[in-house]
């Protein structure tokens, strides 16, 4: 048994069931954030695409030029990726250029 755990043992055997208790009512409240923020990324160079099982993954770079990869429920891809409108407004404006 490590050392660690023989002196918290023997930490414990000092205190009774209402100390511990105290004990626990002093110790600090962990913080917990107030909402939870989006995250805004931007992904640039696509450079790989990959389809397993149930699992779409697209790697690039980043808006820092870092390296960034997205997962995506491959149901869900297929369920809301709309090609055709893509392609066409991708079309409307590359012709505008």
């Amino acid at each position: 048994m490590s050392e660690i755990i023989k002196n918290f043992e023997g930490w414990l055997d000092g205190f009774s069931k209402e100390k511990l208790g105290d004990k626990l009512m002093e110790m600090p409240e962990l913080e917990t954030p107030a909402e939870e923020e989006e995250i805004y990324k931007e992904l640039h160079s696509i450079n790989t695409f990959h389809a397993f099982k149930n699992e779409v993954c697209l790697r690039g770079k980043d808006e820092n030029d870092n390296d960034f990869n997205i997962y995506i429920d491959a149901y869900d891809f297929i369920k809301w990726v709309d090609m055709p409108h893509i392609k066409k407004t991708l079309k409307k404006y590359i012709t505008k250029i």
